[in-house]
């Protein structure tokens, strides 16, 4: 394989700036549209006040274990 010392990679080629893309690109290629609903709710009046379900959360004997600082040996 020879080295093309004239490359430009910055040049596009003429046959690429004629080309059509296909419908399922055109599909990809559109953005994803989401619920405004979603992200209203994701405000909220206080962003600093705990949820009810977080005060109610019990952990686990493994969740307790792994809080746990490890233990070196000195």
């Amino acid at each position: 394989m020879r080295l093309n010392i004239e490359f430009n990679p910055f040049e596009i080629s003429l046959r690429v700036l004629q080309c059509k893309a296909s419908k399922r690109i055109g599909e990809l290629a559109e953005p994803k549209v989401y619920e405004t609903s979603a992200i209203k709710n994701a405000v909220r009046e206080n962003p600093f006040e705990v949820s009810k379900s977080s005060l109610k959360y019990k952990a686990t004997e493994l969740i307790k274990e792994l809080a746990q600082p490890r233990q070196y040996d000195s």
